[in-house]
Formats: structure tokens, sequence, C-alpha cells
């Protein structure tokens, strides 16, 4: 079921539609931007989606992916002289140590809460053939989930004119990143304390480079990650995720800021694009569990003619407050021939609804009764001789009864004859 739920989910962000009408463009100082539903990869606001970026330190999420699917949390990694000294100029770190001796889950947090760039590079050496061999994974991996206009030449994150996405993209594989647990643990932190190593006994606290944890809102109550990224040349950039008290989750990507301005940077501009999310779009019910949809025929019942189909499961969906915006597209789909024997709950459909061509989820369609099969002509005579069998002594008792009554009618007739034969001898 899971193996199931995981590709449904990489289908969806392959699906992550381009550029749509439906999608509002804010007036927002942003060269590019993008608000998406994670969970179903509606895009919900956007603008210059597929221009191409400088994604800096955001690639260190494909780092992070390729990190978990091929290696062990505990794994212990070890740094090499490459590893420290590629960080680039002025490149984040946390100051490892040529043969520092560290967990890879350590490296992790140090990744992603610090964007420390000697965590990327280690992680890379360590878990590939090569570094080359490790970029290979992470363009690979960026193709299959449909971030075709990204290509990486680094781990990091460092500038380079040929290490380069688009904010759709990014969209996308945060949104696959999202599906590692240990992913959406760790960019959720605010902090960390790397424990001991070979090289160092204490260290300082790992502090977030995402200060958007620290900007309050009235449209949503928990800021959920995710990842900042830098340089000259990329300006700045920042996915960020927020929840809300209905248990809506949106996902916010804006690249390219150059404005320093307190009341107008990459962190306001994205808590303005997260907000306009919350104030017009909300959890929607688009069916409850155990509705009814269709009453079809039952081939071959004893005594089942119809059976009801009913959903298996409820289903939700970000929608627009507006229900004239919904939009829906449902279809529903039912097993041509359906015969009996039939088991109450099972699966004979489902319906699917979509939203401006984005799949919105699947409710399966189940049989709300049993139909039994009917019997075959063998077991039909043998039913009936099971019954003549079983009324046998009944219909003796009757025929006894008949002959007793009779024996007796006929006794006392004989009787009442021999009396009026007497009496007119008499007379």
């Amino acid at each position: 079921m899971k193996r199931i739920v995981s590709v449904l989910l990489v289908l969806i962000i392959i699906l992550l539609p381009g550029t749509s009408v439906h999608a509002e463009v804010l007036d927002l100082d942003a060269p590019a931007y993008i608000l998406v539903d994670p969970k179903t990869g509606q895009v919900l606001a956007e603008k210059n989606a597929d221009q191409t970026i400088y994604p800096a330190s955001i690639t260190k999420l494909m780092t992070a992916i390729i990190a978990v699917e091929t290696g062990d949390l505990s794994q212990v990694l070890t740094a090499n002289q490459e590893a420290i000294d590629d960080i680039g100029y002025g490149g984040m770190n946390i100051g490892i140590m040529v043969g520092e001796e560290i967990p890879l889950i350590d490296l992790l947090h140090a990744l992603l809460i610090s964007s420390a760039n000697e965590a990327a590079n280690i992680i890379a050496d360590n878990l590939a053939p090569s570094c080359r061999d490790f970029l290979d994974l992470m363009n690979a991996k960026a193709k299959s989930i449909g971030a075709v206009n990204t290509h990486f030449v680094n781990p990091s994150g460092m500038h380079d004119d040929n290490h380069y996405s688009t904010v759709r993209d990014i969209a996308r594989i945060a949104m696959y990143a999202y599906t590692k647990p240990v992913i959406r643990d760790i960019v959720a932190k605010r902090s960390y304390q790397m424990p001991v190593t070979n090289k160092h006994e204490s260290w300082d606290t790992l502090r977030v480079t995402n200060r958007l944890f620290g900007y309050a809102s009235e449209y949503y109550t928990q800021v959920t990650g995710m990842k900042t990224g830098y340089t000259n040349q990329a300006g700045n950039n920042l996915v960020s995720t927020a929840l809300n008290e209905d248990g809506l989750e949106l996902m916010a990507v804006v690249c390219g800021v150059r404005t320093t301005d307190p009341n107008n940077n990459v962190y306001t501009i994205s808590r303005e694009l997260l907000e306009y999310g919350f104030k017009n779009y909300s959890l929607q019910k688009l069916v409850s569990k155990g509705t009814f949809v269709k009453r079809v025929p039952v081939e071959n019942s004893r005594d089942q003619t119809f059976v009801d189909l009913v959903t298996q499961t409820g289903l939700e969906a970000v929608l627009p407050n507006q229900k004239d915006e919904w939009n829906l597209k449902i279809s529903v789909r039912i097993n041509p021939s359906i015969k009996a024997p039939l088991e109450k709950g099972e699966i004979l459909g489902y319906v699917d609804y979509e939203r401006n061509g984005v799949p919105l989820g699947r409710v399966n369609l189940i049989a709300s009764q049993s139909a039994e099969e009917a019997a075959s002509v063998k077991e039909l005579i043998s039913e009936a001789q099971v019954k003549v069998s079983s009324a046998f002594p009944r219909i003796f008792k009757i025929l006894l009864y008949i002959l007793i009554g009779f024996a007796f009618l006929r006794f006392s007739l004989k009787k009442i004859s021999r009396a009026i034969k007497v009496r007119k001898h008499q007379h």
C-alpha cells in the first residue's frame, strides 16, 4: 500500500501543470514564484514559473533526497580534504575538519538547517564512487520526477552558469522531498545540537537559516519548513511551507529577490504569497464515506438483482472558497461485469476528482451488501432431494393419520349399518 501511495505521489508531482490561466498572478516584488498545494500539485498562483533561475542552496533538497534514498542514516561518513576545501568563496560551513567522522543523520541536519556546504560535499563523496556519480544520481532523479528544466553541477548550490532550475521544478523537487519523513522532520526544526565526534568535543548550536519561522501570521499557525538559498547571482530564494488550524498546508517557492528591505524581502514576500493561499482556499469536502453513487445489476445472483455502490472513504481537497470556481471534473469507473458471489465492502469501481487537469484524489466504490451466487442445476436437484427427504417423515405421518381415520370411519359406518339392520328385523 505504501508503495502505491509513493507511486501516486510521484505521478502527481510529474503532472504539476505548466502555466495555467486558472493560476492568479499577484503583485509581488519577486521575479519568479509559485504557490502550490503540496499534496496534489495544484498551482494556486504563479509568475514566471518556467523561467530559468539559479537555485543556490535550495539544491541541498535534492542532495538530501539522494542521501536518504541511497544511504543509511546511521552510516558514519568521513570528511576528506577536497570536501572541506570545495565550499566556495564565502560558502556556508560549520567547521567540519578533515578526517572527521559524522553519521549521515547529523550531516543531513547540518545540510538542511545550517545549509553547510561541506556537509553536501561529504555526503556526495561518501555515498557514491565519486562526486560526479552522485551528481548523475541527482540529475537523473530530477528528470524522473518531472524537473526536466533543472541541471546540477555540484551538490551544494555554489553558483555555476550550468547549475540552474525553475520555480516549478523546485516545487516538484520540494514536494518529492516532503514524501521523505526524515527530511520533513529536519526542515521543521529551528535548531540542532551536533553530537561529539572524533574531532569535536562540542559544537555551537546549529541555527536555521530560514527566518520565516520568526514571521507571525494571522492566516496560518505554523511554519513547517523548508529551505533557503542565496548567491550573488541567484539573489534570495526560499521554499516555505506553512500549516493552518484546519490542517491545510501550502508550499511557496520564491526566487531571485534582490531587495533587503525588512518590510519587503524574500520572507515577507513568501509570507504574503502563503497568506494569499490561506485567505482564498480551504479544505473542502468532496464526498463523505458511505455516500450512495449508483445501483448496478448483479449477474448470477441467488436473490440480489441489484447492489448499491457506496464510497469506501471520504475525500477532502484544497479548493477556492467560492464554490462556483471549483471547476471539478468527476469521473466514475465501474467494473464492466459484476457477478455473484459478492462480499459486502468488495471494491467494484472508483470515482476520480480533477480540477483544471490536476488529480485531486480517488475514492473506491464498494458493495453495500453481499450477494450469494445462484445455485447450479445439479445443486437445485440436490436441494430438492434434501427437501423431499426431510419432508418424508411428515408426509408418512399424514398418510398414517388418513388411513387410521379412514379405517375408523369404515368401522363406524359398518357398526351403524348393522344397527339399522337389527332394528328393521325387530320390526
